[in-house]
């Protein structure tokens, strides 16, 4: 911040979901009131990372494992968190919790993000946050805003990435990477969706 200041020059940071026209268009309904007053926020987005119990493997000819770990824990090398050449997926090293914090940080800093978009609280944030029930619970904790609102960390859905979905008294509005439904009325029926962007890749 002192640099911005110092060269007048723009940093801009942000959730990249922000730009997929499905988040705007649920959060346009939501802030527009389309689904009539807001009542509550859901959140799936996985659980909290776990211990990581993998076996260790005989290391990827080339990778300076010592330097791939940095100041994680010291541990063998394992093609779950550090996959073999080139290769078509997210690695996992997201779902230990020496590596990372699970679905929760990961889609969670995404998806939360949105949520707080959509409740016009970008300005602010919650005033408590409650943690699941239980002691091994995965799910559940509530962030509570101070018009009474709350965002819950809720269990795994249909939709591919999980997804954040919004209720209203007058509807709902559920919304996910690629994914986008309105359930209008006071039934709730669901209307036709609007399709998202096409996006190359």
């Amino acid at each position: 911040m002192d640099t911005v200041k110092a060269t007048g020059r723009v940093l801009q940071t942000g959730s990249m979901q922000r730009s997929m026209r499905e988040f705007r268009i649920a959060c346009e309904l939501v802030r527009n009131g389309v689904i009539g007053k807001l009542t509550r926020v859901t959140c799936k987005v996985g659980d909290p990372g776990q211990p990581c119990d993998l076996r260790d493997e005989t290391a990827e000819p080339g990778l300076d494992w010592d330097r791939w770990l940095g100041p994680a824990p010291r541990r063998g090398y394992s093609s779950v968190l550090s996959p073999r050449g080139v290769h078509g997926h997210y690695p996992a090293w997201r779902t230990y919790s020496e590596f990372g914090g699970g679905g929760v940080c990961d889609f969670g800093a995404h998806h939360f993000d949105i949520a707080q978009w959509g409740l016009g609280m970008d300005e602010s944030g919650p005033v408590e946050v409650r943690p699941p029930e239980g002691p091994k619970a995965l799910r559940g904790a509530l962030l509570v805003y101070e018009n009474g609102l709350t965002v819950e960390h809720s269990g795994v859905s249909g939709m591919r990435y999980g997804g954040i979905r919004f209720y209203g008294t007058d509807g709902d509005v559920e919304v996910d990477r690629g994914a986008f439904r309105l359930f209008s009325g006071i039934s709730k029926r669901r209307c036709s969706p609007i399709p998202p962007a096409t996006r190359p890749g």
